[in-house]
């Protein structure tokens, strides 16, 4: 819209005055509009109204039409033709198009993103909520898993234990038998 505004005030500024600075910066801005309404319609998704951009691309054509007319009229030397081409119903029958096509495309597009804004907020969510239940069911595992390797330490620890208590009570046994049998040899040999 900016552009528009630059084209059109350039336009009518260089009939009125007659200065050729304005034709200049009209000429600046012309292709700039162009470009970015050509890329406005390229980038629009299909759920934009191509309808409402095609309008404003055509009433933008008629426009720079017109203004292109007024310069060259200017430059004839018939400058009431000039002024009467940009201050004309047509010309702004043409404006009164590209602005409301230009309001539509806007509002459409703004609808658009906060549609696409909402659904990216709803996905995160979503990603945000399985990876919560992820990490609890890491956390559950680990726990666990952390249980069954204390189980296992203890395990190995009484398994090592019996050995050496079973190792300790034969030699227990065997020293009190082995005691035993002394003693009970040295009586027999007393007798």
């Amino acid at each position: 819209m900016v552009n528009d505004e630059i084209l059109s005030s350039s336009a009518r500024l260089g009939v009125l005055t007659n200065d050729p600075i304005w034709e200049e910066r009209y000429n600046k801005y012309a292709s700039k509009l162009e470009e970015a309404l050509e890329k406005a319609i390229e980038l629009a998704p299909n759920g934009l109204s191509v309808e409402a951009a095609k309008k404003t691309h055509d009433a933008n054509h008629e426009l720079i039409r017109m203004e292109e007319t007024a310069f060259k009229l200017l430059q004839e030397g018939k400058t009431e033709d000039a002024v009467a081409v940009l201050f004309s119903a047509e010309y702004s029958t043409q404006k009164e198009i590209y602005s409301s096509g230009m309001l539509v495309f806007s509002e459409e597009l703004k609808k658009l993103s906060i549609s696409q804004i909402d659904h990216e907020i709803k996905n995160a969510k979503i990603m945000i909520a399985i990876t919560t239940c992820v990490l609890l069911f890491l956390i559950a595992v680990w726990c666990i898993a952390y249980r069954n390797i204390q189980g296992w330490q203890n395990a190995s620890h009484f398994a090592r234990k019996k050995p050496e208590e079973a190792a300790q009570a034969k030699s227990a046994f065997l020293a009190n038998t082995s005691h035993a049998v002394s003693y009970t040899h040295l009586r027999a040999h007393e007798t």
